[in-house]
């Protein structure tokens, strides 16, 4: 451990001790931030990469050397020269890979398990979308050879992709993603940023691009993590059930702007609907127990329906649409009939 990592342990084990003053912990804050935003970022990107978000580590540890890369990737991305950003960003695959490893009995804390996915995803939007291709395909792979732990930690960095693309800071002007087919600004529409527009323009395209690959991967998480966790039973695995309340909520987030008809034909809105009445049939069959597995997927799964609800129907697919909005509509009648009998 170098010794600028070690004096990151150091300052945090005093922010972690019961005892401490409150000057000493002010000061071990300010000596924290200072560290984050003053050394190079070679030097954090090392230490944290090295020895700060290891497992041998505290949970406060690891959560600050997390932070602190995701500082050097959204803030001092420019301080990093070309090979270092490839560096980087294979780090971060690394990282990601390493919290559902081949063999792991345990899931790693939640925090380590969201923090190391949107880092990822941080780098692979730095990077830039040459990389996203071969990215999804190396975390689906990941995810099928692991189980679902992976799986579960791959549906996190999909969900964590579109930041700041699909719902932009204030500054750039929104893309309408209301339509079935959501239409990209052009250069003659564009207000504020012109560069900057287009440049979002370019990332959207490649999101558009990669839903074919994405939907499928997602309709089988759902398919074999909750077949798994329903024949489990009271004793279902967490990782199964992890599993699928990530495939869902990443979904929900795609159905806010991915082209309903894509959505429909990967079989994503039978799969929502069938499972969210399952998990009502399986909490009714239990005088309303919701401690049974599929009751922490009734969220999830309407959350995908009622983010599709807002859509409209483009003027060249009606019968596809309306095919995909019939399944919609009819499995939350039938969750609203379900609540109101109970």
């Amino acid at each position: 451990m170098s010794e600028s990592a070690a004096s990151v342990v150091s300052l945090i084990s005093v922010l972690e001790a019961p005892f401490e003053t409150q000057a000493n912990r002010a000061a071990a804050t300010a000596s924290l931030e200072t560290y984050r935003t003053t050394a190079p970022a070679q030097i954090i990107a090392h230490d944290a990469i090295t020895s700060l978000v290891h497992r041998n580590q505290p949970t406060a540890v690891r959560n600050f050397g997390f932070a602190a890369l995701t500082h050097v990737v959204r803030a001092r991305w420019n301080e990093l020269n070309e090979n270092e950003r490839v560096q980087m960003l294979a780090s971060a695959m690394d990282l990601w890979k390493g919290v559902a490893a081949p063999g792991d009995a345990v899931q790693e804390p939640w925090l380590v398990r969201t923090k190391a996915s949107a880092l990822l995803a941080d780098a692979c939007r730095r990077v830039g979308t040459t990389c996203w291709a071969d990215a999804v395909e190396t975390v689906k792979a990941h995810a099928s050879a692991v189980g679902p732990n992976a799986a579960e930690l791959a549906c996190l960095f999909l969900s964590s992709l579109p930041d700041e693309i699909v719902n932009p800071v204030e500054e750039a002007t929104p893309v309408s993603m209301s339509a079935n087919k959501a239409q990209p600004p052009t250069p003659g529409n564009l207000s504020g940023s012109s560069v900057a527009c287009i440049e979002r323009a370019s990332l959207i395209s490649t999101l558009f691009s990669l839903v074919d690959s994405i939907m499928p991967f997602l309709y089988t998480t759902l398919e074999k993590s909750f077949s798994a966790a329903v024949a489990a039973g009271a004793s279902s695995e967490t990782a199964h059930v992890a599993a699928v309340q990530a495939a869902l909520s990443t979904a929900a987030v795609y159905a806010e702007w991915t082209p309903v008809t894509a959505m429909h034909r990967a079989g994503m809105f039978d799969a929502s609907a069938a499972i969210l009445k399952a998990a009502l049939h399986a909490i009714a069959s239990q005088n309303g127990d919701t401690s049974v597995p599929p009751a922490s997927f009734v969220v999830p799964a309407v959350e995908v329906l009622r983010a599709t609800t807002s859509r409209k129907r483009s003027d060249h697919e009606h019968d596809p649409f309306d095919a995909a909005m019939h399944v919609v509509v009819d499995a939350l009648v039938y969750a609203g009939h379900a609540l109101l009998d109970d």
